[in-house]
């Protein structure tokens, strides 16, 4: 049997192409908070983050024989945020390639060890991905709750948002969500005041384990929640069936996301007595560095290349992506806990 030539399907260029258009993983806070509309790739490995507070003072009226009246400036702070780096990669030998049977096939004839390599590559190729998309919805529901703490034994790093104190709030006693005595939709109310300072009224609702289950018993909601199925446009079905319905023209949705964190430790994506109340036409950003990689042609949010070895025969496979998502108005964000953890 000939040579099986792979060299033009392993280039980086190859590689990232392919992984570029891979799918993105569906996942709730991504899909409601940074679509691919506001997703951009960066000429460098820094993000320039600008976060805007928004008043509510009207313009003063003037005199047709007065000059201008002097306003206050938008309050605005510029971070340059060096974005931060993954770079997952995995190691094959060449039986574990070869050996790999495509998909619906008969295991006694595998097909062509070519083609069995290079669907054997896209399917690593897409775990890949996966994995990065998975710390990437984890970034995002960190952004959209103030901030993003990595704390690894390689790095330490904590990037604050500015979320206002004003708009990180505790219920105590008889307001909490389990008692009796509780009006969550009164919450709302007082929320939305807060939120719409950012001149965007609130329109979504995040909520925890613990924070939905006391939500849904409140009398009161039982008979507020419009649990009909509404058009959610381009969610897709992972996000669906996280939404649980609308009251007062906010949208509901449970998440009980876990993840593992580096300790092999079970963590839920959002705390199960918390909730996140804001709106999804709030603007945010989700920048793409520029991968630190020699072989990385230009701007991409997601690079991918590989490495032959001779003896023993086998092969790496990597991926880089240096995402930064955040939110340009965070005063347009309330994080609440509403009942005890």
């Amino acid at each position: 049997m000939g040579k099986i030539v792979l060299t033009d399907h392993f280039e980086a260029r190859t590689l990232t192409g392919i992984i570029t258009v891979r799918p993105w993983f569906n996942s709730l806070f991504l899909s409601l908070f940074f679509p691919e509309s506001r997703r951009n790739t960066l000429l460098t490995d820094t993000a320039a983050v600008e976060l805007e507070m928004y008043g509510k003072e009207l313009a003063p009226f003037v005199t047709d024989y007065e000059g201008g009246t002097l306003v206050e400036n938008t309050k605005r702070e510029v971070q340059a945020i060096k974005t931060t780096r993954m770079r997952p990669k995995k190691q094959f030998r060449a039986a574990d390639l070869l050996k790999a049977p495509q998909l619906g096939r008969d295991p006694y004839n595998p097909g062509a060890p070519r083609d069995r390599i290079l669907e054997a590559v896209t399917r690593e190729l897409d775990d890949l991905k996966d994995r990065i998309t998975k710390s990437l919805e984890w970034m995002a529901a960190q952004a959209m709750q103030g901030g993003i703490v990595i704390s690894q034994d390689n790095i330490q790093r904590q990037i604050d948002f500015l979320i206002p104190a004003s708009n990180k709030v505790t219920l105590t006693g008889t307001d909490r969500w389990t008692e009796s005595a509780s009006d969550p939709s009164g919450d709302f109310e007082e929320w939305n005041a807060l939120v719409q300072e950012s001149g965007f009224p609130a329109n979504v609702c995040v909520m925890g384990d613990k924070a939905w289950t006391a939500f849904r018993k409140n009398p009161a909601i039982k008979e507020e929640l419009d649990n009909k199925r509404i058009e959610l446009g381009q969610l897709g079905p992972n996000v669906q069936r996280m939404y649980k319905g609308r009251v007062n023209g906010i949208d509901i949705y449970h998440c009980g996301t876990t993840y593992t964190d580096g300790a092999g430790v079970s963590q839920k994506l959002l705390a199960p007595n918390k909730v996140l109340f804001t709106s999804t036409e709030l603007p945010t950003s989700l920048d793409f560095g520029l991968p630190a990689d020699l072989e990385c042609s230009g701007p991409v949010d997601i690079f991918s290349k590989s490495k032959m070895e001779d003896d023993p025969s086998g092969l790496f496979l990597l991926a880089e992506s240096r995402p930064m998502p955040w939110p340009k108005i965070p005063n347009g964000i309330v994080i609440a806990t509403v009942v005890d953890a």
